[in-house]
């Protein structure tokens, strides 16, 4: 039980970073930018690279006219819509999570940091260590890189693995483990910049770490929510850091 309470708890923490924020106003300009950036970036590739792609469609769709019968050249014209809709689904997904995050890194840092100040303030006993001394902007985007490696790489290998039958469940696990290792980076590099501080951290907790994890990536999965989930992300991130802390279970 007190396991499955473990994987509860840190599944929670994206969804309840959303009335944490709310009442929190302090909260909301720093939560503003991740997410005008992530809007930046929807913009983007669903009106401006889908209007340029439309152009080329139309024009494969008047070649595919005079070479074929009209329903096959419609066929061929939709065939094409959804594959440039699925791709720009696709990359749009990569684009908020690599590009945006790493744009988005510095105010990142700010608003984890922001969460610990807020907690200790409301007398939740956050505590004063994790703070640590500023990062650099240079730091916390190098950093905020590494990390955004790792979680491509490793995402890489899970979307293969769960091609494989009966590895659906360790492809989730994995997907989970790169999740939270992107996430809780921000709280746990003002302790120690190291990426093995975030390894010996989840090792520590691997419940708790593949909950939260888990809990973003169903957070990704919801509909026209993607622009939501970096700020939601990085606050329930430090939600559980600074919880694991002050009860004593962290080092």
């Amino acid at each position: 039980m007190s396991m499955l309470r473990s994987f509860f708890h840190g599944f929670r923490a994206p969804f309840f970073a959303v009335f944490f924020i709310l009442r929190s106003p302090s909260l909301l300009a720093l939560v503003s930018v991740p997410l005008l950036i992530s809007l930046g970036l929807f913009v983007f590739f669903f009106v401006y690279v889908d209007g340029i792609a439309t152009v080329y469609v139309q024009e494969a769709a008047r070649w595919m006219a005079g070479l074929a019968p009209p329903w096959l050249a419609s066929a061929g014209t939709l065939v094409l819509r959804l594959a440039v809709w699925v791709t720009l689904f696709v990359v749009s997904s990569l684009g908020f999570t690599v590009v945006g995050g790493i744009l988005a890194s510095p105010f990142n840092d700010w608003l984890s940091r922001r969460v610990s100040l807020v907690r200790l303030k409301k007398g939740q006993n956050a505590p004063v260590r994790t703070q640590g001394a500023p990062l650099s902007m240079g730091t916390v985007i190098v950093l905020e890189f590494k990390r955004t490696a790792i979680l491509i790489i490793l995402g890489g290998i899970a979307f293969f693995l769960a091609m494989v039958p009966l590895m659906q469940v360790p492809a989730l696990l994995l997907g989970s483990a790169a999740v939270a290792f992107e996430y809780l980076g921000f709280p746990l590099s003002r302790r120690d910049p190291r990426l093995s501080t975030i390894v010996k951290f989840m090792a520590r907790h691997p419940l708790r770490s593949l909950g939260f994890g888990a809990g973003v990536l169903v957070l990704m999965a919801i509909p026209f929510a993607g622009v939501l989930t970096i700020p939601l992300a990085v606050t329930g991130a430090t939600l559980t850091h600074d919880e694991l802390w002050q009860n004593r279970v962290c080092d």
